[in-house]
């Protein structure tokens, strides 16, 4: 992960320029698809352990914190879809942050039921609610050819 500065462009692009000038990461905001093919991806693969009374939360919030507030910042799912989270100042977040981004998903999927997932529709930068409270974005990584 480069660490530096972020620029929010417009058309919906993300371009992080590393402190010493010489690495450039050009993103866009992920789509509702990609995100919701990577969230269906993940609760696939982790439907069976959840429904073990009291440990499926824990299961839950141990895959998403560990895997987005790893080194690679996707779980499974996003892998599979090429996007990730960062925070919104374009570093990678931790285990503590990924716990509160799942935390504040969790709430608000069940105040919302759900609804709170289509605030990325309206959002500038593609936010859902919970990424919105996280200070997270969800990103695709444009390769040079997307350029």
């Amino acid at each position: 992960m480069v660490e530096g500065q972020i620029t929010y462009s417009t058309n919906n692009f993300i371009i992080l320029t590393s402190n010493d000038g010489l690495n450039v990461i050009k993103y866009r905001y992920a789509g509702f698809g990609e995100r919701a093919a990577a969230r269906l991806i993940d609760v696939i693969i982790i439907i069976l352990p959840c429904l073990i009374p009291i440990a499926g939360p824990i299961i839950s919030w141990l895959y998403f914190s560990l895997f987005i507030g790893g080194k690679k910042q996707q779980t499974i799912g996003q892998r599979i879809m090429n996007i990730k989270v960062l925070s919104e100042n374009g570093s990678k977040i931790s285990f503590l942050h990924a716990t509160g981004r799942w935390l504040s998903n969790a709430i608000c999927t069940i105040f919302t039921l759900g609804i709170s997932i289509l605030f990325m529709l309206w959002s500038k930068k593609r936010q859902c609610l919970h990424d919105n409270i996280a200070n997270t974005i969800v990103v695709y990584e444009l390769k040079n050819q997307d350029f």
